[in-house]
């Protein structure tokens, strides 16, 4: 796969996410891929580590197709694990 400015970057978010672990490389990856999404296993509103509300745009069934996927780490990143709908999706 050629990536490319064009590329579409999608950031995957869920409950218990630290919110540096998303928007650090947010910062930096948007500035190279004008093109990107957030993502959540649903399009519920997540809430991260220190409180924050993050409503993704899309649901991992309907965001359509990306070039780079980001997953940033959190607390309950092991309970995204288990969750069979969003290891199909990656």
């Amino acid at each position: 796969m050629l990536v490319n400015q064009d590329s579409r970057i999608g950031f995957l978010v869920f409950d218990g996410i630290t919110p540096l672990d998303l928007v650090g490389p947010m910062e930096v990856l948007t500035r190279v891929f004008a093109n990107h999404c957030i993502i959540g296993p649903t399009q519920n509103q997540v809430t991260s580590t220190n409180g924050m509300v993050i409503t993704p745009e899309f649901s991992i069934s309907n965001c359509g197709p990306i070039d780079i996927l980001m997953i940033p780490g959190g607390s309950s990143q092991s309970k995204l694990m288990e969750n069979e709908k969003v290891i199909a999706f990656i």
